[in-house]
């Protein structure tokens, strides 16, 4: 029998670039079917104390299902749990047996932390810090710019810093340096992105900070074949199938110079980049296109 991390391997690259025409269910009827089972066997096992240490696995797997942005993907949760626990998803609950159950959802946790949120965290912690590109630099074509490249990144940083109008998105605070330049060139005449002058706007020092360009997806998720060795290129293959669970085909927004598009970044200053990158700040979709809730997994006095 194969060991437990070659059997969770196994059924996420099964997953991967799954067709879009090709259903793991059948029918509505045998989805719903796996749903409930699904979530009766959670509510069985939530008792369990081995799975609330060190973290609450159970709910892990459940939100993991919640927040799979589209059908397919909250399939392909259905699917690799019930893989990774052995359970037939067109089965009775009556016929599961539970007793092995504990021990399966530990294994599937620890691959999903192992594979996927550790690096993802480790990553995305901070974003190299280039010179922002002068807008007179002459643009290189997208094939010619390798990801993670002093120019890519540079090129990123002053696109987004002209699409967030040179402000933290979250703390509104403007770029220090780039305010230095306005001031430096016009006085008290110098304005922000929308023309407001600073002097007339009342900011004061603790409105300004260093700002910084934070990648959402994290180059670590691209593979660059040639360049890694074997074990880089599976578990970056591994994290790929992993982050189809929570939106199918995501990741060829994120191929080759993509990853380096303003549409897989944000500008923040150093202090939100940190919390960003380790998870204890994080942006919630609301029903207004485009439009996100902030929050924070920090006390309220440090937010």
């Amino acid at each position: 029998m194969a060991s437990p991390p070659h059997r969770q391997q196994a059924f996420l690259e099964d997953g991967r670039d799954f067709p879009p025409e090709t259903p793991i269910f059948a029918n509505d009827a045998a989805r719903n079917h796996a749903e409930t089972l699904f979530f009766a066997v959670l509510q069985r096992l939530e008792a369990n104390e081995r799975l609330a240490t060190p973290y609450r696995r159970v709910d892990m797997v459940r939100l993991m299902h919640r927040f799979s942005r589209t059908q397919q993907s909250k399939d392909l949760v259905l699917r690799s749990f019930c893989a990774s626990a052995c359970i037939d998803m067109t089965a009775d609950l009556e016929t599961v047996d539970i007793e092995p159950l504990p021990g399966k959802v530990v294994e599937f946790t620890d691959y999903l932390f192992a594979n996927f949120f550790l690096p993802l965290k480790a990553s995305s912690a901070k974003t190299p810090q280039p010179t922002p590109a002068s807008l007179s630099v002459p643009t290189l074509a997208p094939h010619e710019v390798l990801p993670g490249s002093a120019h890519g990144l540079a090129t990123l940083r002053r696109d987004c810093l002209i699409r967030d109008k040179h402000r933290c998105v979250i703390s509104r605070k403007f770029d220090e340096v780039e305010a230095a330049e306005r001031i430096r060139r016009d006085g008290d005449d110098a304005t922000d992105d929308e023309g407001h002058r600073f002097v007339a706007l009342g900011m004061e020092p603790d409105d300004f900070a260093d700002v910084e360009v934070a990648h959402i997806l994290p180059h670590s998720l691209m593979s660059h074949e040639g360049n890694v060795d074997v074990d880089k290129q599976t578990a970056r293959r591994n994290a790929l199938a992993i982050l189809d669970m929570f939106d199918v085909g995501v990741r060829h927004l994120i191929e080759g110079p993509n990853v380096d598009r303003p549409t897989n970044a944000l500008t923040l200053t150093s202090q939100y980049h940190k919390r960003f990158g380790s998870f204890r700040t994080f942006f919630l979709e609301t029903a207004e296109p485009h439009t996100y809730r902030i929050d924070s997994l920090a006390a309220p006095l440090l937010r």
